[in-house]
């Protein structure tokens, strides 16, 4: 489910810790939590179901899919997040712990996953998850 129009963000600023955003996912198009942001809640099979064509930065498709260039976990404090490369939970996928920012979420480009997210899906805190990628 994704809940709200995808809001604005300012380079730097990484405003999924605000109030409202209590089990999200935050991704922004550009790295350094810059351009625009979109919350996703729960788990979600597929980005090109939410349309964003109404940013000039949202290309090719005018969807979320293979947009994300930096992200951000605030899972409300028990669930860590995965965003995966492919529609459906497929491919490659980075596993974000629960409210910690590193450099790689700050820049996908950094392990090579730029512009790479097409779905999203969450594990609990403590549980095992094997990732091809962890932050």
């Amino acid at each position: 489910m994704f809940v709200g129009a995808p809001a604005y963000a300012s380079s730097g600023t990484n405003t999924c810790t605000g109030p409202g955003n209590a089990g999200a996912t935050c991704i922004w198009i550009d790295a350094d939590y810059g351009s625009e942001q979109a919350d996703f809640f729960g788990t979600n099979s597929n980005f090109t179901s939410f349309d964003c064509d109404i940013f000039t930065n949202c290309l090719p498709d005018g969807t979320w899919n293979d947009e994300a260039s930096s992200g951000y976990n605030d899972g409300g404090g028990s669930f860590n997040a995965i965003l995966w490369q492919n529609a459906s939970f497929k491919g490659f996928d980075e596993c974000m712990k629960v409210q910690v920012a590193t450099a790689n979420t700050k820049d996908f480009a950094n392990f090579g996953f730029n512009d790479e997210a097409s779905s999203n899906s969450w594990y609990a805190v403590g549980s095992s998850q094997s990732c091809s990628h962890t932050d």
